[in-house]
């Protein structure tokens, strides 16, 4: 189990567990660029964390080259963006869970199917330069 909070990092699974403050999906379905499959993105706006609760059968990345796989691998920092291809319900993101603070209520959300979150901003150094959606949505 690794946990990274410096760009750039990503996790990638088939059940992901994202917790944080403002997880909202962005926007409609999209389709990948290399396959053509629908999914559902979404962001962390603040205090962001993906960790894989289950892997994909065949451990290598398929979306970046560094992208960790296996269970219990996770990424925090201040933001996250990503998608999974199960969509996500009004009734999906609990409320008062991990990523809470003192003053702020967190919320969490697991995501199923092909899913993918990549760190935008760590804890420390500098965004990265390309979005994702960019370069693996159509």
């Amino acid at each position: 189990m690794v946990t990274l909070n410096q760009t750039p990092a990503s996790v990638e699974g088939i059940q992901v567990t994202i917790a944080g403050q403002d997880i909202r999906p962005t926007g409609r379905p999209k389709k990948l660029v290399n396959t053509g499959e629908i999914v559902y993105p979404l962001k962390v706006a603040i205090r962001g964390a993906a960790k894989i609760i289950e892997e994909k059968i065949r451990g290598t990345p398929k979306f970046k080259n560094y992208s960790m796989v296996n269970v219990g691998d996770e990424i925090t920092g201040k933001n996250l963006w990503g998608f999974g291809s199960d969509p996500i319900g009004p009734g999906d993101i609990t409320v008062g869970g991990r990523g809470r603070t003192s003053s702020h209520t967190g919320q969490e959300v697991k995501i199923y199917g092909v899913c993918f979150m990549e760190l935008i901003m760590g804890w420390t150094g500098n965004a990265i330069g390309t979005h994702p959606r960019q370069e693996l949505l159509e």
